[in-house]
Order: structure tokens, then C-alpha cells, then sequence
């Protein structure tokens, strides 16, 4: 009798809609504050990753690093691990003429691989997302050949000066030959200056290349280096702060499901779209706000 019921609210929950077992993401970086127009607001690929992940179905296992006080603490996971530190990242943003300044006025701790519980190591799906090189690079090495990684370099691709004052690092100078164990590379037109001809050994290689464009859409490296255009999905912008981190974890939620590169594109490219319609994290859409898009999208061009 106790295994009949079992059996009929399992049969409740999927017919509600409820997964199980759901999949799990490990996710490496610092979650920060940015500062925009003298006011604190959220920011970090790690957090707005974090909370796609759980809009979309996907339990989150976030490694970070942040000073006590994080003001933004009540939207971290459950599963987490904290490295201590003194401070958390800060960034001041500044834009001006559709251009992004960046300073950074104080770094949290290195993410090691010694901070990874050793479960978290075989989770299913793996984003290595550094926002300042705070992610040692063997953390990617560490991962189990079964995991499906996507690493997002943004973080490694930044240098600073004494003042802080954020630049964009010289792309022929970075070795992306850390990269090699990603499956998927995702990175944006802005973090390598337009220069693609910097990527060209990882286009070639052997995992997915991602280049994002904005409202211009992304391009698709399959392996061997051949290239298919996404475009865009029309949005009525609020703010496009986050939205290649939403991208990001998207497209790897939706690959790791369906191993179909077209339609976690396509899924999120749709993501994206609807996290731009309102402000920063607040905006970050539900599984079922994306599908509608999709099918919104799918509707009009039949």
C-alpha cells in the first residue's frame, strides 16, 4: 500500500511538472556590487548565472568569494561555498556614449581548486565564469571528464592599474591552452576587441566557441572552426547589464539537455532577450517565460 501511493504522487509531481532529481550546476566565481550612477546594485557573472540556473530548473552549486555583509546575500544559493575575505568585489561602472569604463576599487579572495567539495567536481553541468582572474585555472582541470564545462574568460581577459582603472587585456598574450578541457567557450565581441583572429586555435579545436554580439546576436563555432549566425531576438530594453551571463548558463542548460547547438542558441538568445526588459537580476526570466518567447518567436516566423 505505502509503494501504490509512492507511485501515485510521483505521478502527481511529474504531471505538476516537477522534476525529482533535478540537474546540477557547479559554478565558479566572485558574485560582486557594482556601482552604476552613485548607487550599489548586483552584478557578477557567478550570481546572475546562479539564479538562471535555479529560474530554469537546475540546482546551483556555487564556489565564490565575498566579504561578510555582501549586500546581496539573500539571492545566493543554497548550495555554497564562500571563500572568507576581508572584502567583497566592487566595480564602479560608468557609460558614456554606449561605452563601458570600468575601475575596480577592491578584489575578494582566489577561488583554488582545494575550495571545490569534492561532489561538486562530477555535477553534471560546470561554468567557470572570473570577473577579475580570481579562478585558478586548474579548477577547470579538476572537473570530471563527465561534466559538461563552459567557461566564460571575461575575468582572465582584464588587467587593472594601480588605480584600478579596468583595460582590456592583449588577446594574443593570453595562453588558451588553459581553456583546452572547456567544452563549450563563450565569450563577447567587447572582451577581445573585435579581434576573432585571437581565438583562432580554439576556434579549430575541439569544443563549441561562442562569440556574443548584443542586439547583433552571436556566432557558433562548431568544432573544426565552421561558423552559423544567431540573431538576435527583438527585446525592448531596460537594462542590458547581465545579459551574457544569462546567455551563458542558458545556452548550457539547454545544450546539456537537448546536445542540440542550434536550440540552445536559439533558447538563449530568448533568455537574454527577456532579461534585458527589466533591471539586473530582478529581470532574470523563469523556464516558462523563455519558452513563451520561443514560442512566440516560432509562431511568427511560420
Amino acid at each position: 500500500m505505502q509503494l501504490f501511493y509512492s507511485v501515485i504522487i510521483y505521478s502527481i509531481l511529474i504531471k505538476m511538472g516537477k522534476k525529482i532529481n533535478k540537474n546540477n550546476c557547479s559554478i565558479f566565481g566572485h558574485v560582486c556590487s557594482d556601482i552604476v550612477n552613485d548607487r550599489y546594485v548586483p552584478g557578477g557573472t557567478a550570481l546572475y548565472a546562479s539564479i538562471t540556473a535555479q529560474n530554469l530548473d537546475v540546482t546551483p552549486r556555487l564556489v565564490t568569494s565575498c566579504g561578510f555583509g555582501y549586500p546581496f546575500s539573500n539571492h545566493l544559493p543554497k548550495d555554497l561555498v564562500v571563500v572568507p575575505a576581508e572584502k567583497s568585489t566592487v566595480f564602479q561602472n560608468t557609460y558614456r556614449n554606449g561605452s563601458r569604463s570600468q575601475r575596480l576599487f577592491s578584489l575578494a579572495s582566489r577561488i583554488t581548486v582545494q575550495d571545490i567539495p569534492e561532489s561538486w567536481k562530477n555535477s553534471d553541468m560546470a561554468l567557470v565564469s572570473p570577473i577579475a582572474g580570481e579562478v585558478d585555472f586548474n579548477v577547470i582541470e579538476a572537473l570530471s571528464s563527465d561534466v559538461l564545462v563552459c567557461v566564460c574568460p571575461q575575468g582572465w581577459l582584464r588587467t587593472w592599474d594601480s588605480e584600478g582603472n579596468v583595460s582590456r587585456r592583449q588577446t594574443n598574450s593570453f595562453n588558451w591552452d588553459y581553456l583546452r578541457r572547456a567544452d563549450v567557450i563563450i565569450i563577447s565581441e567587447e572582451d577581445i576587441g573585435g579581434n576573432e583572429s585571437a581565438l583562432t586555435n580554439i576556434i579549430n579545436g575541439d569544443n563549441i566557441t561562442i562569440i556574443t554580439r548584443a542586439e547583433k546576436g552571436s556566432s557558433v563555432f562548431l568544432q573544426g572552426g565552421e561558423r552559423h549566425d544567431i540573431s538576435a531576438i527583438d527585446a525592448k530594453v531596460v537594462d542590458e547589464c547581465g545579459a551574457g551571463d544569462v546567455f551563458a548558463m542558458a545556452f548550457l542548460v539547454r545544450f546539456h539537455s537537448t546536445g542540440d547547438w542550434r536550440r540552445a542558441a536559439q533558447f538563449a538568445s530568448a533568455a537574454a532577450a527577456c532579461s534585458v526588459e527589466g533591471e539586473a537580476i530582478y529581470a532574470i526570466p523563469a523556464l516558462q517565460q523563455v519558452e513563451a518567447r520561443m514560442n512566440f518567436i516560432n509562431a511568427e516566423n511560420s
